[in-house]
């Protein structure tokens, strides 16, 4: 009997063909010498303090966007450790232009997401949302941090508001694990309007094609299995070593006599892209294969497989 797909996640972190966690924040809207100095004129405006005073805000505030600098170039080097540390002691020391706090709290949330300190990278993402409360990005990371500790309801809410505060194709990854989430907790007929909404916002997003084909097989008629042919078949051509779609369509294709031809061209390529010794999920699909030969009426070569 083949069996459904994977169903795949937006990747967190890590390398891949899937989509990514949302990237690093850039907080400078210009260069220091603009900002600091812009902030130093309205310290001096709005406090009393001596002018020796408003010189040490401003070379401590000059400090401390120097440091986040050096942290960020460590963040984009994969420097994660370190690069957290400077961000803590950044957020915890004070200096640094609150309009640049939102953005050092998202990137400590990434960079601790990156360290699997999934809870720390909570509370920093979640101080950055409570800071920019309109930011989508900010939104989406939490939910994966919130996702990856089993925090399922909470991760929904932040999903669904970075779906309604970042439209358009950003919008395709929240729909697709937010689909995930709902498969997960039985809620298919919702699930299958998401990953309709990710292919809606971005028609490129492979995995979510791939993944809407896996619920319309749900309906088991004619008209929905072609549909579901027609979404994995989206998916592959957009995504062309896209393993785990060509697995699907190849299990779908295997059930209808009509298609089996496709379906071992499904599994062929399926296996092309697999390393060699196969694993578990080579060998099934080998078996399915020559079980789909077997049918064709292709003995020798559905033997080789099925000894395999």
């Amino acid at each position: 009997q083949a069996e459904d797909g994977i169903r795949d996640s937006v990747a967190s972190r890590g390398l891949g063909d899937v989509y990514k966690r949302q990237p690093l924040h850039e907080a400078f809207d210009v260069v220091c010498g603009t900002s600091i100095g812009g902030a130093g004129a309205l310290l001096m405006a709005h406090t009393e303090d001596p002018l020796e005073q408003c010189r040490k805000a401003m070379s401590d505030m000059a400090d401390a966007v120097s440091a986040y600098s050096s942290a960020m170039v460590l963040l984009q080097q994969g420097r994660f450790e370190p690069g957290a540390e400077a961000l803590r002691s950044i957020v915890d020391g004070g200096g640094l232009p609150s309009h640049m706090l939102p953005d050092a709290f998202a990137n400590l949330g990434t960079a601790l997401s990156a360290l699997s300190r999934h809870e720390e990278a909570i509370g920093a993402l979640s101080d950055a949302v409570a800071s920019r409360p309109s930011n989508g990005h900010f939104r989406y990371n939490l939910a994966l941090s919130l996702a990856d500790r089993g925090r399922a309801a909470e991760a929904e809410t932040h999903y669904r508001a970075s779906i309604r505060l970042s439209p358009g194709p950003s919008a395709a990854g929240a729909y697709n694990n937010l689909g995930n989430l709902l498969v997960r907790a039985g809620r298919r007929t919702e699930a299958l309007g998401c990953f309709r909404g990710a292919v809606a916002s971005d028609p490129t997003h492979a995995m979510s094609h791939n993944n809407l084909a896996n619920l319309l097989r749900d309906k088991a008629d004619d008209e929905a299995l072609r549909a579901a042919g027609q979404s994995y078949a989206k998916a592959v051509r957009l995504a062309p070593r896209y393993l785990e779609a060509y697995k699907n369509l190849g299990n779908l294709m295997k059930e209808r006599a009509a298609w089996r031809q496709g379906a071992v061209r499904a599994y062929r390529i399926a296996l092309s892209l697999m390393p060699l010794p196969y694993a578990t999920a080579g060998r099934e699909i080998i078996s399915n294969l020559g079980e789909t030969l077997q049918w064709l009426g292709r003995a020798a070569a559905a033997n080789a497989c099925l000894l395999y």
